[in-house]
């Protein structure tokens, strides 16, 4: 693996950090919650929209990641 692969991957591992990052954050914003309500979906299966991030303490730990 040269350096520009090694550069490329870190490249792109830091992209993919930051969205997640930009993610998690919007998720302290009700009206931009819905991409992270997708993702807790995801996370703690099966898909049926029970897992939110409505409660206050969750807005607040959003906003602290």
């Amino acid at each position: 693996m040269n350096i520009d692969t090694r550069v490329r991957w870190l490249k792109t591992g830091s992209l993919i950090t930051i969205g997640f990052g930009v993610l998690i954050a919007a998720a302290a914003v009700p009206a931009l919650s819905a991409p992270a309500a997708l993702l807790l979906d995801l996370v703690f299966l099966p898909i049926d929209g029970t897992q939110t991030a409505d409660a206050p303490a969750a807005r607040l730990m959003a906003a602290i990641g």
